[in-house]
């Protein structure tokens, strides 16, 4: 009886850390990703002293799309699950 408890404590304190360290999560596709890729064609060039990143995301199954408004970001396509986000950050 106490070994089973202490399997089942193991598993769910497994589990918990698992599902914390998000990796699992991002590549089942349960949360949203982001990463940055190479500039599309047909984007304009960043003005004198800005640097523009683009940064490709995939929608997760839990919590949608990723919104990228707040960090600067103005979306450039959005097919299906993968949105393509154009982010612009003025150099100091």
């Amino acid at each position: 009886m106490v070994i089973r408890v202490l399997l089942v404590a193991a598993l769910a304190l497994g589990l918990m850390f698992v599902i914390r360290d998000g990796r699992l999560t991002k590549k089942l596709g349960l949360v949203s990703k982001c990463e940055t890729i190479a500039t599309p064609p047909g984007q304009p060039q960043p003005q004198p002293g800005q640097t523009v990143e683009f940064r490709q995301c995939t929608k997760g199954l839990i919590d949608g799309r990723r919104d990228l408004k707040n960090d600067g970001c103005t979306i450039v396509n959005e097919q299906g699950k993968i949105d393509v986000w154009r982010c612009v950050q003025t150099d100091f």
